[in-house]
Parts: structure tokens; C-alpha cells; sequence
């Protein structure tokens, strides 16, 4: 999405079925291994939620 400059955004990451959540990279500082952090939009960037497939047992 698009926030205005100094906005704060909740970000939350949901996984697919089979698989769990591992960091959040880019603009992220805080927080990277929790699947909701926040982050300041300060200018122009990306935020990426990388999954990772569960085992299979």
C-alpha cells in the first residue's frame, strides 16, 4: 500500500497452509522474527514477509 510520510504501519503476516513464518527483511528494524511488528514509513520502501514449508513428518 501507500502511507504518507511519519505514518505508522501494522504490518501482520499470515502464512499459507504448510508453512510457518521466518523474518520480515527491508525497511523492518525491530521486531524482524515476530509475524506483526510496526514500522515508520520514513520514505520510499519495501517490506518483504519471507515463509519457510513445514516439515513433513
Amino acid at each position: 500500500g501507500f502511507y504518507k510520510q511519519g505514518t505508522t504501519v501494522k504490518l501482520v503476516a499470515k502464512p499459507a497452509a504448510n508453512f510457518d513464518f521466518k523474518e520480515w527483511s527491508g525497511a523492518v528494524t525491530v521486531g524482524t522474527g515476530n509475524a506483526t511488528t510496526e514500522v515508520t514509513v520514513e520514505r520510499n520502501s519495501s517490506v518483504t514477509a519471507t515463509f519457510v514449508k513445514k516439515d513433513a513428518k
